[in-house]
Formats: C-alpha cells, sequence, structure tokens
C-alpha cells in the first residue's frame, strides 16, 4: 500500500570543471533522492507534507525553490497564498509530492 520512488540527479553543470590550463575535468556529481508516501490508485489520497524553503524562481503558478538544500518545482495553482511571493523570499508550503512536483494547497511567505 505504499510507494517508493527514487530519482536519480545527475547535475552536469557542477559535474564539469575548467581547470586553469584551459581543460576541463569531468567529475559526476550525482544524488538520490527517496520519496516515499502512500500508495496511489488505490483509493488513498497522498499525505500533506509541509515544506520550507526559499523561492528560486516564479514562473505564473509554477515556482522552483530550494528546499533542505534540493531545488524542489512547487505547483501552487490551486493554493491559497498568504503574503506576497518574491524571488529569494523564504515560503512555508503545504502540499502533497505527486510525481516528484510538490502540488501546494497552503502558502505562506516569510
Amino acid at each position: 500500500g505504499t510507494t517508493t520512488v527514487l530519482t536519480l540527479d545527475f547535475d552536469g553543470e557542477k559535474s564539469l570543471i575548467r581547470t586553469g590550463s584551459g581543460k576541463f575535468l569531468f567529475k559526476p556529481v550525482v544524488r538520490l533522492l527517496i520519496e516515499k508516501g502512500q500508495g496511489q490508485g488505490q483509493g488513498q489520497e497522498a499525505e500533506e507534507q509541509k515544506f520550507e524553503g526559499t523561492i528560486d524562481t516564479i514562473n505564473g503558478s509554477t515556482w522552483t525553490m530550494t528546499i533542505r538544500g534540493e531545488t524542489r518545482t512547487v505547483d501552487v495553482s490551486e493554493a491559497e497564498i498568504e503574503g506576497e511571493p518574491a524571488v529569494g523570499l523564504r515560503a512555508r508550503v503545504e502540499g502533497t509530492v505527486v510525481a516528484d512536483t510538490i502540488k501546494a494547497s497552503e502558502v505562506e511567505i516569510k
């Protein structure tokens, strides 16, 4: 009755290092993200979770935020937003994780 999503995140920008002699070194930077939740498709809804982080980008109702050192996509299209969002501000988000996106129900700008 539960699902576990494993995401292998390869960071190409951090993996290529330019040396002083104009050459490049390739040092792969990879992180494993593990998300556990209730099973879906079996009549169960995903459990609401609370997140807090910094707003990195705002593109309409889709934001990216740094939460616990990881960049996350946040869908605020159906969220109740308290405060005025802006890049660089901290926000508390309550919502569910659906397909690696946080579907926000409430957002509080700090």
